[in-house]
């Protein structure tokens, strides 16, 4: 199982959510713990993100690198699909 660990940015999003979806995005990083790679909602992002993955969660997109050696996720951002690629 792997350990999730958010940047600042990504918590401070988090932090600023309802708890309404606060509780998808729970749940989705109890999914990407669990398997950071497979799984319908997860998609590995391609070109000048390449090595960065994206969980879909309503509008919102989770995107986070994996390490596998220390067997840890790094979820780099938390925001709605418009925003996350331009802050990328």
């Amino acid at each position: 199982m792997y350990k999730v660990v958010l940047t600042k940015q990504a918590a401070k999003y988090y932090d600023k959510v309802s708890v309404d979806i606060a509780k998808l995005v729970d749940f989705a990083l109890l999914d990407i713990e669990k398997n950071p790679r497979n799984n319908p909602r997860i998609k590995a992002l391609q070109g000048l993100h390449k090595g960065l993955h994206r969980y879909r969660v309503k509008h919102l997109r989770i995107v986070y690198c994996i390490d596998d050696d220390l067997m840890q996720v790094l979820v780099v951002l938390i925001l709605p699909r418009g925003e996350v690629y331009k802050n990328l």
